[in-house]
């Protein structure tokens, strides 16, 4: 399921955002992922932040993964100064959620600017795309710094 948005989303509407988005996983149910297109998204508070937060702990409840895709340059701002860039999954198509799903052991994802790397043992390495330092665990969990 793909949602666009456009506009903002800040303290007068992120509460009805999240109760639309909520019924909205009720109803259909199962959908597996849930994308969020913010290419039309003009403006973000940290209330609309926070509303994405709501959303992401109710989909992961239902087993669904949520993703973010088309974020201007603002908007990924706003989630990076909060601190919030690495916690949600960052798309740049829909293509990308095929690949996720079918990541092999020696692919990871950054968790600051959510390029696919392809990273075979375990330390530290600093991404080639945002040049962000990432830890890559024994058991393949990838961290920043």
């Amino acid at each position: 399921m793909v949602i666009i948005l456009d506009g903002s989303l800040d303290t007068h509407n992120s509460t009805a955002f999240s109760d639309v988005l909520t019924k909205t996983v009720d109803t259909y149910g199962r959908i597996g992922h849930l994308v969020i297109d913010l290419g039309g998204l003009t403006y973000i508070s940290s209330t609309g932040i926070g509303s994405f937060h709501t959303i992401l702990m109710y989909v992961k409840q239902k087993n669904i993964e949520l993703y973010f895709m088309n974020i201007n340059d603002k908007v990924n701002s706003v989630l990076h100064t909060l601190g919030f860039s690495g916690f949600f999954n960052i798309i740049k198509n829909l293509q990308e959620i095929k690949a996720d799903k079918n990541l092999d052991k020696g692919v990871r994802r950054c968790p600051f600017c959510a390029r696919l790397l392809r990273i075979s043992n375990p330390g530290r390495f600093r991404c080639p795309s945002c040049k962000n330092l990432i830890t890559v665990a024994k058991d393949g969990a990838v961290a920043k710094g």
